[in-house]
């Protein structure tokens, strides 16, 4: 199932990707990566063999264990898949995986694989290693560079807020560190509650969490009630914090994605107010319409298939005018960002020339 944007962007509740002058923040995921994720994926969280890309909104208010494939060899001259038979380390890694998505997926945990492949081939691999969690795609390779920005099959955890609190090789997870990031999520997925949660789960999937947080109040501490109001309320600020950093920044494609939502998301919140002042002085702000337009070329630019030369010329042509026209601004960071993944693909393929 195809989602909009909003939803998406809802779904993991994922942060922007930040400067480098705020090293707490800025492994933050970003609004369009969101996107790109949640744009075609498949398999549930229940273990479920599903037939095709589903809803993956189920994710909101959820830790998120992000699983990397990484690419290998194909022995031909071309990268191979990231779902790769070839790869022992992914192999490996499976079992350790799919016992995760069994012990604390009632815990608010939810494991997903995360591929750059064609569905057909990720699912084809899925099945031959009897993977149980969730899977999904990013065809921009923004992720992998957020995800496991060495490279490697590595994994990364990322909070209800969508912040990167732990990177590393999933076997070597620990329970001091996953457990509290756990305690902050729901825990089951939205679409386990029951028939009394009804109000609560549409408030949710609408991106309303002030209504959320109301319809959550009614719910007695049998149907987890309490939980799930800490969870929401525990959303709402950090979407307002997250917003604040954006501004910061000056990362204005995720603070406007933010923002839009934040002003469904709050209701009658005393800071719906200023978010909604901070958004109409950006819309008069002729350099914020240059980096809007900036950013959603890279965005472009990210979905291009960057093995092949055409393409990464293309891609490199819009980064050095970026670069040139608006440096020492948010989106010249994304630029360079995007200038060493063409690099290092560059290299890859030079090496077996």
């Amino acid at each position: 199932m195809k989602l909009t944007t909003r939803v998406l962007s809802c779904a993991l509740a994922l942060g922007s990707v930040l400067a480098t002058a705020t090293p707490a923040q800025k492994d933050c995921l970003p609004v369009h990566a969101t996107v790109a994720l949640l744009e075609e994926a498949g398999g549930h969280p229940s273990g479920q063999q599903s037939q095709g890309p589903q809803d993956l909104s189920h994710l909101l208010g959820r830790a998120v264990l992000i699983k990397m494939m990484h690419p290998d060899r194909d022995g031909i001259g071309g990268l191979m898949t990231l779902y790769t038979d070839r790869c022992e380390t992914c192999i490996h890694q499976v079992d350790t995986l799919n016992l995760l998505h069994r012990k604390f997926r009632s815990e608010g945990l939810t494991v997903l694989g995360l591929t750059e492949d064609p569905e057909h081939a990720a699912r084809r691999w899925v099945r031959a290693q009897r993977v149980e969690h969730a899977w999904a795609r990013d065809p921009t390779g923004v992720l992998p560079a957020i995800v496991a920005p060495n490279g490697g099959c590595g994994a990364a955890l990322i909070d209800v807020a969508g912040r990167v609190v732990w990177r590393g090789d999933p076997t070597r997870l620990r329970p001091e560190v996953l457990l509290p990031v756990l305690a902050q999520a729901f825990a089951l997925p939205m679409d386990e509650w029951g028939a009394a949660h009804h109000a609560t789960r549409s408030a949710l999937r609408r991106g309303d969490l002030a209504e959320a947080l109301q319809r959550a109040r009614a719910l007695p501490e049998s149907r987890g009630g309490t939980r799930i109001r800490h969870t929401v309320q525990y959303l709402l600020d950090a979407r307002v914090e997250l917003f604040e950093t954006a501004d910061r920044v000056g990362d204005r494609l995720s603070q406007l994605a933010r923002g839009r939502d934040l002003l469904q998301a709050l209701g009658d919140d005393a800071r719906r107010g200023a978010i909604q002042q901070r958004l109409t002085e950006l819309k008069g702000d002729s350099l914020c319409k240059e980096i809007l337009t900036a950013q959603r070329e890279l965005v472009e630019c990210r979905g291009l298939r960057l093995t092949r030369k055409k393409e990464r010329l293309r891609s490199k042509q819009v980064i050095e005018r970026i670069l040139r026209e608006l440096p020492n601004t948010h989106v010249a960071w994304e630029a360079r960002q995007l200038l060493a993944r063409i690099q290092r693909i560059e290299a890859e393929r030079k090496r077996y020339e």
